[in-house]
């Protein structure tokens, strides 16, 4: 059986014009990570776990923009979890709050 994909760390947010760009440093290959999820709550606080209404997107890469942001700048924060190829998903990790600029 496959084991539990390792926890997001470095989670870093960029902030720009109307968007955010979130990275973080990539796992490894055992297990094979299928996709991230990225959840996102508006504010400077999430919950302690992710809630899957708050999915703001998934992707392969260990990147993701969030944008269509108020251009006036908006203050979200971010989780990301991994998801390994048989269905398992990493404990939560790291949190990180940005603001996208004006």
């Amino acid at each position: 059986m496959s084991p539990q994909p390792g926890t997001i760390t470095s989670l870093h947010a960029a902030p720009a014009v109307a968007s955010t760009t979130l990275t973080w440093d990539p796992l490894g290959w055992d297990p094979l990570i299928d996709h991230f999820r990225i959840y996102a709550v508006a504010g400077e606080s999430a919950p302690p776990e992710p809630d899957e209404e708050d999915l703001l997107g998934k992707t392969v890469y260990p990147r993701f923009v969030h944008d269509g942001q108020d251009p006036a700048g908006e203050t979200w924060t971010y989780r990301v979890l991994a998801v390994s190829d048989a269905g398992l998903r990493s404990e939560p990790g790291e949190t990180v709050t940005a603001s996208s600029l004006a």
